[in-house]
């Protein structure tokens, strides 16, 4: 049997639940993420991951974040790994100052090939897989 991802259109989000466990969101165009708006989708994705969230964000779309929801998305609890796709320069500059700046409960990435970012964040997971017991 092959693995499918499951794909949800979540308010003004399409969120892809993988296989492995990663979620993927990506935003409609042009959306500014406020904290309640964040904290929402991010509570639907931590729901579908069943806790803990390995969460690819697919910049794909131009879509940005409000100061308010950068510092919750810094401190969310559930969240155990991010990687961001994003071909842009100016997401990649941002994500090196926000690493810098800031400190995380989690690991963070921005990468430029989205099956690269599923294969790390996949890699992230895979420690959490085996504390699992049988």
């Amino acid at each position: 049997m092959i693995s499918r991802p499951y794909y949800f259109r979540y308010k003004f989000t399409h969120v892809i639940r993988h296989e492995s466990g990663v979620v993927e969101l990506l935003c409609d165009r042009d959306t500014v993420l406020s904290v309640e708006m964040l904290e929402d989708v991010l509570d639907f994705c931590t729901d579908l991951a069943s806790g803990e969230l390995y969460l690819l964000i697919n910049k794909r779309n131009s879509f940005s974040f409000s100061l308010g929801a950068i510092q919750l998305l810094r401190k969310y609890d559930s969240l155990k790994a991010l990687a961001v796709f994003s071909a842009s320069q100016s997401t990649h500059s941002f994500l090196e100052f926000f690493m810098k700046m800031t400190s995380t409960g989690f690991e963070l990435k921005h990468m430029e090939d989205r099956d690269a970012a599923l294969a790390w964040l996949e890699r992230c997971r895979r420690p959490f897989l085996k504390k699992i017991p049988a």
